[in-house]
């Protein structure tokens, strides 16, 4: 639990819509009874709206959103089902279809409210136990651009905006950042922002920034947060280039459906690797890594032995 007095607010907010999505998702699967959550996330959901409440009298839409989903369980009641309005399928298609990576812009400014709105779908993407842990941060000046595509390819400064997509580290544990959470919230909030962007008639790119340019060239990833000023929580994961296209690339083939789905009754063709061929090699990993351990630890007793 955090403790309360040290907590910043963006993490103290962060930590109460996990314990409300996680208390609304147990509750409404009915994994665990009532008193059972509410002696446990309950508790700690309380005591953290308890501390938001003293810190800020003022109400916040997040705050309100998780009142209501502990009194919904204190209560013993279930949320009341809202129906969904229906879309056109084919409008949404149409914009996947016909979305592209763009590498080349022509030399436009992109207005702030096509970016804004762009920024709009990577708040609403879904992230892992709603921890909402994607960072932004809007580039615009040619140095702060160049900084950032060292940590992918120099042609990115030349779009007219570029954003960095990080994560903030602190709203995951270590074994779930390793776990690649992060990574997938990220992913989530970038494709959100390429559609709407290219409904926005504006041409984008989704570059990689993480872990892999990091180990290949650190120096350069050391030096962009630098430059950059980014605090040592922001993990960079993307970059999105973003501006108005000098030309639009031809859509490349995709695979059939058939090539890449199967359902429960058909399964995969024979050959297609079985599962302990997969899991094998990690296997032999772990088994070698627990023989050098066990091998070490008989050297270090003999070497005690010895003394």
């Amino acid at each position: 639990m955090f403790g309360s007095g040290m907590v910043e607010d963006s993490i103290l907010l962060t930590r109460i819509s996990s314990l409300a999505h996680s208390l609304d998702k147990r509750w409404t699967t009915r994994e665990g009874t009532r008193e059972s959550l509410l002696a446990g996330p309950g508790r700690e959901l309380g005591a953290l709206l308890e501390e938001w409440s003293r810190r800020h009298p003022e109400p916040d839409p997040r705050v309100a959103w998780a009142r209501e989903v502990l009194e919904v369980v204190k209560k013993g009641g279930i949320p009341e089902a809202r129906p969904i309005a229906e879309q056109s399928p084919c409008d949404i298609l149409s914009i996947i279809h016909d979305r592209r990576s763009v590498r080349k812009w022509v030399d436009r400014d992109v207005p702030p409210e096509l970016i804004e709105r762009m920024l709009e779908a990577a708040r609403w993407a879904p992230s892992s136990c709603n921890r909402q842990s994607v960072r932004l941060v809007v580039l615009r000046s040619q140095s702060c651009k160049q900084s950032a595509a060292r940590l992918n390819a120099p042609f990115i400064a030349k779009a007219p905006v570029v954003i960095l997509v990080g994560v903030d580290l602190r709203v995951y544990g270590r074994f779930e950042w390793y776990a690649t959470h992060p990574y997938l919230d990220a992913a989530a909030a970038i494709q959100n922002m390429l559609l709407v962007g290219h409904a926005a008639g504006l041409g984008c790119l989704w570059a990689q920034a993480g872990l892999e340019r990091w180990r290949m060239n650190p120096r350069a990833y050391y030096q962009a947060k630098r430059e950059l000023n980014l605090p040592g929580w922001f993990r960079p994961v993307s970059l999105v280039a973003v501006g108005y296209p000098a030309y639009k690339p031809k859509a490349p083939p995709r695979h059939e459906i058939g090539e890449f789905v199967c359902y429960e009754d058909e399964g995969f063709p024979d050959g297609s690797f079985p599962e302990w061929r997969l899991e094998l090699p990690v296997r032999l990993r772990r088994w070698a890594s627990g023989f050098k351990r066990a091998l070490w630890g008989l050297a270090g007793r003999g070497r005690r032995r010895r003394r």
